[in-house]
């Protein structure tokens, strides 16, 4: 019986500590529960168990228990939303240009003036289109920049 609820105790706390392997496939860093390749590289991972707080009760995994700094995490989400952001403006100008070399092609490639003016007029309006989607992505862009810098201020 003590044999039996020993090997219990043991499955029990087993996955407290969890064998990792780190290996180089191609070039690329793998992490796998199973060794990867030839030159696995065995990490042993830790859990611990949660902070007690000042009163005795542990806190929830929530609140920095497993010790994970919030202010970290949200500036590290901040800042890659800024990337996309930016990544966003990019492809927007990038469009940008390449309608309105396209309406300039249209343009010389007509014999009308009146078709010709037509082209031109939407070309303004496309570009201004264009613009105002750039100028909403700017916008996001300088709040994530004030988010950003009231959270590094706060720290």
């Amino acid at each position: 019986m003590k044999a039996v609820l020993w090997m219990v105790l043991v499955a029990l706390a087993t996955p407290l500590a969890a064998q990792v392997y780190r290996c180089e496939v191609e070039g690329e860093i793998i992490f796998s529960q199973l060794p990867c390749a030839e030159d696995a590289e065995a990490i042993e991972l830790r859990v611990s168990r949660p902070a007690a707080s000042a009163d005795g009760q542990e806190e929830s995994f929530g609140s920095g228990a497993v010790g994970v700094d919030e202010h970290f995490l949200e500036r590290r989400r901040l800042e890659r939303e800024l990337a996309a952001n930016q990544r966003s403006r990019e492809r927007l100008v990038s469009e940008r240009e390449r309608a309105l070399a396209a309406f300039r092609e249209q343009v010389r490639a007509t014999s009308s003036r009146l078709r010709a003016a037509e082209i031109e007029l939407e070309a303004v309006r496309s570009e201004d289109r264009y613009n105002a989607q750039i100028r909403e992505v700017e916008t996001a862009r300088r709040e994530l920049e004030q988010r950003l810098q009231e959270l590094n201020l706060s720290e």
